[in-house]
């Protein structure tokens, strides 16, 4: 029981701030010009097109999700970083840290192990944090796999922008997360 009530606990804690991230985009693109005229906090949409926020969410550079000088991007300004880190989240929330997404991981069921490995895992967990099943590009793997929506975390396939923000990629097909 109580492991159950824990990753109740950690799910919702996750999903209410991410939520509370939409909201901050939400706000960002209602009045960007209003309330944030002098932050370099901006969202960026996936091909530069609005609707991609709207359906996927917003995309961020590190130095946005962490609220630092975009110099950060391409330096080292680890000694700005606190631990737990507030960055663009609202008062009292910080950026999620690896450990935060190893405890979610583990509470849809991977193994300590497999959460402390380096490079892609997840396999059946990354399904079990997916969501809406209409967004899943032509593989559609992740939507077929046991667990499916399970946790009600609802991870987007948002895809991702390079570094040096020319190109978008794999829409429809993954995502990535800050820590």
């Amino acid at each position: 029981m109580f492991i159950k009530n824990k990753r109740k606990r950690i799910l919702t804690e996750l999903f209410i701030m991410s939520l509370s991230i939409l909201f901050l985009t939400s706000v960002v693109a209602y009045n960007e010009e209003e309330i944030y005229a002098d932050d370099p906090t901006t969202k960026i949409c996936y091909s530069d097109n609005e609707t991609n926020c709207d359906t996927y969410g917003a995309l961020y550079t590190w130095s946005m999700v962490m609220d630092l000088d975009s110099s950060c991007d391409t330096t080292d300004c680890s000694a700005q970083i606190e631990t737990p880190h507030q960055g663009i989240c609202p008062e009292g929330w910080h950026v999620p840290t690896d450990a935060d997404f190893k405890e979610l991981e583990m509470a849809v069921g991977m193994s300590e192990a497999q959460a402390d490995s380096l490079g892609w895992r997840g396999s059946p967990a990354g399904s079990k944090l997916a969501g809406d099943e209409d967004l899943w590009g032509p593989t559609r793997t992740i939507v077929t796999t046991n667990g499916f929506e399970d946790s009600g975390f609802m991870g987007l396939p948002a895809g991702y922008r390079s570094t040096d923000g020319s190109s978008f990629y794999n829409l429809n097909v993954n995502t990535n997360w800050w820590s």
